[in-house]
């Protein structure tokens, strides 16, 4: 986030003008709000602060021009359905456990992995963080957010604020629900395969009219299988992300 600031300050300036007051307020909310995320090891304070995150991005997205403030609409009623799903899930976590410090929860679960409601409760933090990370069939608000956005502002939530969806895959799998890993591991893989399948036909015309799309395009919908294999083995695939960053920066 530091590093999209200094590097898109003269866009920033051109493109809000005398609004930049609002703008950096916004963004040092956004990414303190990022920062707590990471941070925090408490389920409810997590919903606090992904709404914190969620809400600044709405209104950075809203401040630009043409189709941004309905782009922004979309993305708020998307995020409102996902943060009503986490809700729920962290209520049905706290019926079952009665706590919600996720220490505490990943040792109350690992020690009962079968009490009622969990399976409900995986399957709204499953569906809020897809939605929070576009994964199919919850990717639909993502193509008018990242092209009416400004281009400061797309840069910021592209790269940062969408990988919270990954960074909540990460939490539930290595944290809270170790048991349930490779079942959630399995719907990620099976969903990015059918966002894989579904975007090639739906776009197909446009991969062929525009060749340099397909790389793109194919960027944007692998990401459900790469959850997987990010969460099946993580240090092999840092391992692999660089050696791929590697091959790109020489060619």
């Amino acid at each position: 986030a530091f590093i999209n600031l200094l590097g898109t300050r003269p866009l920033v300036a051109e493109t809000f003008g005398d609004r930049l007051g609002p703008f950096y307020t916004l963004y040092i909310l956004l990414v303190a709000g990022l920062l707590g995320i990471v941070v925090t090891g408490d389920a409810f304070n997590l919903y606090v602060l992904l709404e914190i995150a969620a809400l600044t991005g709405y209104a950075l997205v809203g401040m630009g021009e043409g189709r941004a403030p309905l782009a922004s609409l979309n993305y708020i009623f998307m995020g409102t359905v996902g943060a009503s799903f986490y809700l729920l899930g962290v209520g049905y976590l706290y019926l079952v456990t009665g706590t919600l410090n996720m220490a505490d929860l990943a040792a109350r679960i690992g020690a009962d992995p079968s009490p009622p409601l969990l399976p409900a409760a995986i399957a709204l933090l499953l569906a809020t963080f897809m939605i929070k990370s576009a994964v199919f069939p919850f990717h639909f608000w993502q193509p008018d957010f990242h092209t009416a956005a400004p281009t400061a502002v797309h840069a910021v939530l592209s790269s940062v604020v969408v990988k919270l969806g990954v960074y909540g895959f990460l939490r539930m799998t290595t944290l809270l629900f170790v048991a349930q890993a490779p079942t959630i591991r399995m719907i990620l893989l099976v969903a990015g395969v059918v966002g894989v399948v579904f975007g090639v036909f739906m776009y197909f015309p446009t991969l062929v009219e525009v060749p340099i799309a397909n790389m793109f395009m194919g960027l944007g919908m692998h990401r459900g299988p790469l959850l997987a294999y990010l969460m099946a083995d993580p240090e092999l695939s840092v391992q692999s992300i660089l050696i791929t960053a590697k091959v790109i920066v020489k060619n």
